[in-house]
């Protein structure tokens, strides 16, 4: 028996019948004295703010689940209590936006399939574009800040701009793997200082196979990349370089980046048996 969502049920047609009975029987003491039509124009006003109050802190509720909750095999009655809150909030959005604005792409999938997609996989932060939509804005904010006048030459300053903003991604994302490789080596939670989460993960659940690619990934980006303390060295004119043994190795080609890391992954089980 649903006990949860049954009580749930209860709960929301019990409170939508006293919200209904507030709203009649205040409707009906102001109709009778026709002298302060401004109460009945500042309580529906009133009404209709709460509404939109409700709307909102409802999707606060409902995107927090959706990006971050995960559902256990055994919890299919909370899934259900999530789909009636989605409908809910579905109903109250199209009566306050109409079917147009209140029924578009992201309110159907949210009201029609998010609670289908919960039951398949349980979570759907795996498959959410919301780091796609904040890359998209960093890239407006980053175009708009770019001067509009230099040449189309190498030392513009917007793919100077770009060049180090996906740097700094890049080189964050270098430090993550070589973390991990260094907390699966002693056996310690993955965390370092500086890496911006609370939540700790134990390496030593993780298998074998994440193992070997955490490792992969790792000598890639130090393959193109550099290693991370690097030798600079000056010319005859006085000018500083790189040494040549410091230099990147590899140059991004998709093909053969995506050839090395499984011919890497093949070597080190054959490596490991020998």
């Amino acid at each position: 028996m649903l006990v949860l969502l049954q009580q749930e049920l209860d709960t929301k047609l019990q409170s939508w019948k006293t919200k209904q009975q507030e709203v009649v029987a205040k409707l009906s003491i102001l109709q009778k004295n026709k002298k302060y039509p401004k109460e009945i124009q500042n309580f529906v006003a009133q009404y209709q703010q709460d509404a939109y109050k409700n709307v909102f802190c409802q999707w606060r509720e409902i995107a927090t689940t959706m990006r971050h909750k995960v559902f256990d095999d055994d919890m299919e009655e909370e899934i259900d209590v999530f789909d009636l809150e989605c409908k809910e909030w579905g109903f109250c959005l199209r009566e306050l936006f109409g079917l147009g604005l209140g029924t578009g792409d992201y309110s159907h999938l949210t009201v029609g399939h998010a609670s289908m997609l919960l039951r398949n996989f349980r979570s759907l932060r795996d498959y959410s574009n919301q780091g796609f939509e904040v890359s998209h804005k960093l890239q407006k904010q980053i175009y708009s800040r770019a001067t509009n006048h230099d040449g189309s030459g190498e030392a513009s300053s917007l793919e100077q701009i770009l060049t180090h903003h996906y740097a700094e991604r890049l080189l964050f994302l270098r430090l993550c793997f070589r973390n991990a490789k260094e907390c699966a080596r002693k056996g310690k939670k993955f965390y370092f200082r500086g890496c911006g989460w609370s939540d700790t993960v134990s390496t030593k659940k993780w298998s074998a196979t994440r193992k070997r690619w955490i490792e992969v990934m790792d000598e890639l980006f130090t393959t193109f990349m550099g290693r991370d303390f690097l030798e600079y060295k000056y010319t005859e004119d006085l000018s500083c370089v790189m040494a040549e043994g410091d230099c990147p190795l590899l140059e991004y080609d998709e093909a053969s980046w995506d050839n090395i890391g499984k011919m890497k992954l093949i070597e080190r089980p054959s490596i490991a048996r020998k």
